[in-house]
């Protein structure tokens, strides 16, 4: 569905975005994985976000600018585990406070969030030819500078054999396994409130 009420841009003027951070790290390793944990502060000057205007007749513009000043503070960890040769997995969690201010057209965009990401990866091998590996992605809802952006999460899955005494491999893949991978927004304000979704690449099944 498309609204020709709502227009979308780019923006021609936009200004590199310019990162400052501190970040302290931990070690732990054991006979058969490793976690790393990490503690972070960054604060990023010039940050690019899509905000949405309505002009006097009713059309909604959305577009990119250097809107604001953002601040984070987060704990990452990062797991790694492989009980035997058959069995390999590596985790990320990301959980951070994030709070950001700016300014455009006398109006003021602000938002404070508290919100978590994580990145999982499954390798099987089994019975010595067929590896698997599956992919898990999710990013926890968050505020942003005019409303909310809904969770997004993923699974990606592939299988590789190799063939010809290892001179060559079979390799199959499917991207977004369960046609989840959508982009989801709310806007909430006193002109404009709207929903919209969007999904680029569809479910794909990859041959090599």
């Amino acid at each position: 569905y498309s609204n020709n009420r709502s227009l979308s841009t780019g923006n021609p003027n936009l200004r590199p975005e310019f990162t400052h951070s501190v970040e302290g790290s931990h070690l732990f390793n054991w006979s058969s994985g490793s976690l790393l944990s990490s503690i972070y502060y960054r604060c990023r000057r010039g940050v690019i976000e899509e905000i949405t205007l309505v002009d006097s007749i009713g059309f909604s513009r959305q577009f990119p600018i250097n809107l604001s000043r953002e601040a984070a503070f987060g704990f990452e960890f990062n797991l790694s585990w492989s009980p035997g040769p058959w069995f390999r997995s590596t985790s990320n969690y990301n959980f951070y406070r994030v709070s950001s201010e700016g300014v455009y057209e006398d109006q003021t965009f602000a938002r404070k969030a508290l919100t978590w990401t994580n990145r999982t990866i499954l390798q099987f091998t089994v019975g010595k030819k067929w590896d698997i590996q599956g992919t898990f992605n999710y990013q926890a809802p968050q505020n942003t500078a005019q409303g909310r952006r809904l969770s997004l999460h993923s699974t990606d899955l592939a299988l590789s054999r190799d063939l010809m005494k290892g001179n060559a491999t079979l390799a199959i893949s499917v991207r977004d396994l369960f046609n989840t991978r959508r982009f989801r927004r709310e806007i909430t304000g006193v002109e404009l409130n709207s929903y919209s979704e969007f999904q680029g690449r569809r479910r794909q099944l990859m041959l090599s």
